[in-house]
């Protein structure tokens, strides 16, 4: 990971969502978040993904659902932070 490149992305926008396909913590949107604390200011970052709990069992589209991860809930929370 260049972080030179992800801080010049970041400050270019108002607004970074990260979405991943495990937990948020320690994820993605933690190492965007701590690049851009260390510089100062920035953009606001919004990250999406597992919840630093248990899933639910059932079959992939139904824990995504539960979980605010499914395609049409992540456009809705992304359409939301983007206003």
């Amino acid at each position: 990971m260049n972080e030179a490149e992800i801080a010049d992305f970041a400050f270019a926008h108002n607004q970074i969502v990260t979405v991943e396909n495990h937990q948020i913590v320690t994820g993605l949107g933690s190492l965007v978040a701590e690049i851009v604390s260390d510089v100062g200011g920035g953009p606001r970052i919004t990250r999406m993904g597992l919840p630093n709990r248990w899933a639910p069992g059932g079959t992939l589209p139904y824990i995504r659902a539960q979980l605010g991860l499914d395609a049409e809930t992540l456009a809705k929370r992304i359409a939301e932070v983007a206003q």
